[in-house]
């Protein structure tokens, strides 16, 4: 594959996940911020935050590099949130609002949606882009009193949407997944795959 592709994220977990799937790639972080916040201001469902999220990092990467004069370039831009009742759960901003989400996620099954959004260019400045969803279903066992202040005395909740990792520590409390385990990570990892080969192929 000769296509430069770009990841329009700074996390780790993406990275890693794009590394694990084969893809050589660079990473070009969004500076869409104040996009971001003025997109939000009608409280969007969680499908909607980060099919609007991921489309506005993507894009703004995209078109920094367009106006650079780069060509045959993908960039993919991803966002992910936990939900639970249509309650958008953010990264905690201290411990009482992560033991809120904990105590909300424990003993119950909630959804983690992470929106992906791909712009190509080719050679010929021939452009096109794509916005998809993937949800996955994560149980949690019930945790007592003790377990939810041990957890959150950790630092791994604070940097991680919903206060948890399930790639960390917080492994020991899940009870079943029902989707894509990379999504609940941060990535789709076989969708996005599938998705950046089907973009390629199709532009001529």
């Amino acid at each position: 594959m000769n296509t430069a592709i770009i990841l329009a994220s700074a996390s780790p977990r993406r990275r890693e996940i794009l590394t694990q799937i084969g893809f050589d790639f660079t990473v070009i972080t969004s500076q869409a911020e104040e996009e971001e916040k003025a997109a939000l201001a009608n409280e969007p469902s969680p499908v909607q935050k980060v099919e609007i999220l991921s489309h506005l990092k993507g894009e703004d990467v995209f078109e920094r590099l367009l106006a650079e004069g780069k060509e045959d370039f993908l960039v993919i831009g991803a966002d992910t949130v936990v939900s639970i009742d249509d309650e958008i759960l953010e990264k905690p901003v201290d411990l009482a609002d992560a033991k809120y989400m904990i105590s909300r996620l424990q003993g119950r099954v909630h959804t983690v949606y992470t929106g992906v959004s791909l712009f190509y260019a080719d050679a010929a400045g021939k452009k096109k882009e794509q916005t998809f969803v993937v949800g996955s279903e994560v149980e949690v066992y019930p945790m007592t009193e003790e377990e939810i202040f041990w957890y959150i005395s950790e630092e791994e909740p604070y940097d991680k949407a919903g206060s948890y990792a399930i790639q960390g520590v917080f492994k020991r409390f899940i009870k079943h997944i029902n989707g894509d385990y990379d999504n609940i990570v941060g990535l789709p990892a076989g969708a996005v795959y599938h998705a950046v080969q089907e973009m390629l192929r199709e532009v001529p």
